[in-house]
């Protein structure tokens, strides 16, 4: 099958062709659910959607679930509709999600699992056609901090999706682990669909965190697991985890650990495989060019930011611009547009055909190596986070006149943020407003946003036109 030629109808017969094979097992409850299951589980939700709740082609659906086979019947239900399906994060801050649900004006919500209905019995066809619609919106932060989602056709995603899964080698004898949130991209494409469409089996675990970690190994032995994606800080809390001599034996049988999200150091590459003689695998990718276009082979984890080999269909060319090496990608599953606030729509610009990924790096001997990111957004774990979208959550707290986030690299999560306070009426010194600030903070950013350090300075130096003078703070500070 080739990727660019895959439709919804490609994968229902896949669904079909594999009906009694394995797609899901859920580790909470014990559940399986074969392909054919998955199918008849999604047309009828999808039944529902259009019978109960009188949904359209192109009405948006959010998304707001725990990890769960019934997140991923949900999402391929709209697909089989012509539905957008619009995965959110369930802990993000209400302030945020007031602002996204405004701008998707969505037609129905899915936020618990009693709203997932099945309807057996109905009239109506499914209206997976041909026409390559909208199917997904996932959210980032824009350049102004400010929500805009990224819209995805329905071929563009499948066939990226495929192009992955082929590249990584999936196949009906891959299991693969899955442990990373679901509103994020590599939960859906890269640790789903990939392996769907390959005909592999999907292994639902815990979410992973720092909390559950020591669960990870056992798992993966347990349900005999060969491919799993992590985060660079996920790698480096296992470097420091205990293990004995049969898990170490067992680790050794998996076939691909996937580093995906942030950059993943050399020093976590080299202190991973020391502890566990296995190396990791990085891959590279934004949601905006359609997910993964590379992965690593073994022999190129010895290369110094090197992310691999890109995947078929895809070209890379790198353009100077004021003295930084940017790469700029073509590819056929590139995004439909960015959905912003009022319903305003923005296209992806190009030069010459290629999507300035505004990433720093180059393009040799067929592999790609990243060294850094030009824009001030950056990836912290496994999404997008913007400095200035920090700073205007705390500028709003009531004792705050200016504030600064600043990011450094960082071998954990890719970047660590230090947050610099100026307050009003030399409050600075008092630890109350301190702690209140704190509070706020935690109440209105993602996990993912708060500062690793809150520091507290006397003025926020400024050039003439308002600038931040950053690289000045970060010296007297940092």
């Amino acid at each position: 099958m080739l990727e660019k030629n895959i439709n919804i109808q490609s994968v229902v017969k896949i669904l079909k062709d594999y009906s009694d094979r394995d797609l899901i097992h859920e580790i909470s409850n014990n559940k399986n659910i074969t392909y054919f299951e998955f199918l008849r589980k999604s047309e009828e939700f999808f039944y529902f959607l259009t019978e109960k709740k009188k949904l359209k082609p192109g009405d948006k659906v959010i998304i707001k679930l725990e990890n769960s086979s019934e997140y991923l019947i949900s999402i391929f239900a709209c697909f089989l509709g012509g539905f957008v399906a619009c995965p959110i994060d369930k802990e993000i801050p209400n302030n945020k999600y007031k602002k996204i649900k405004k701008i998707l004006d969505a037609k129905y919500e899915v936020n618990s699992f009693y709203k997932i209905k099945y309807f057996k019995k109905s009239s109506k066809r499914l209206n997976a056609q041909n026409k390559n619609l909208l199917c997904l919106i996932i959210f980032t932060s824009g350049s102004t901090g400010e929500p805009k989602g990224i819209q995805i056709k329905l071929n563009q995603y499948l066939g990226s999706a495929l192009s992955f899964g082929k590249l990584a080698e999936y196949d009906n004898t891959t299991i693969i682990y899955h442990c990373l949130p679901m509103h994020y991209n590599a939960g859906l494409l890269n640790t789903f669909f990939s392996g769907l469409l390959c005909g592999s089996k999907i292994v639902i675990g815990p979410q992973i965190n720092m909390v559950n970690l020591f669960k990870f190994w056992r798992n993966l032995s347990f349900f005999k697991i060969n491919s799993v994606h992590i985060v660079p800080e996920i790698a480096n809390a296992l470097i420091k985890l205990n293990v004995d001599r049969e898990m170490s034996d067992e680790i050794q049988k998996i076939d691909k650990i996937i580093s995906t999200g942030s950059h993943l150091y050399e020093e976590t590459k080299d202190n991973f495989d020391r502890k566990y003689k296995k190396r990791l695998l990085s891959c590279y990718g934004l949601t905006e060019i359609g997910g993964p276009i590379t992965l690593q082979d073994w022999e190129d984890t010895f290369e110094e930011n090197s992310v691999g080999k890109i995947i078929k269909n895809i070209s890379i060319k790198i353009f100077n611009k004021k003295d930084l090496n940017l790469v700029y990608v073509k590819t056929p599953y590139l995004f439909d547009s960015y959905l912003l606030e009022g319903g305003k729509i923005q296209k992806p610009k190009k030069t010459k055909g290629y999507f300035n990924t505004n990433d720093i790096g180059e393009y040799k001997n067929n592999q790609l190596f990243i060294y850094g990111r030009k824009k001030e957004i950056f990836k912290r774990g496994s999404e997008i986070v913007s400095p200035q979208d920090i700073e205007n959550i705390c500028r709003s707290f009531k004792d705050v006149k200016d504030c600064a986030a600043i990011t450094t690299d960082d071998i954990n999560k890719g970047s660590k943020i230090y947050l610099l306070v100026e307050y009003k009426n030399n409050k600075f010194s008092t630890v109350k407003n301190l702690n209140l600030l704190r509070k706020f903070l935690e109440k209105n950013l993602k996990k993912i946003e708060f500062p690793d350090k809150i520091l507290l300075v006397s003025k926020i130096l400024r050039t003439s036109s308002g600038k931040i003078k950053k690289s000045d703070m970060k010296k007297m500070y940092l």
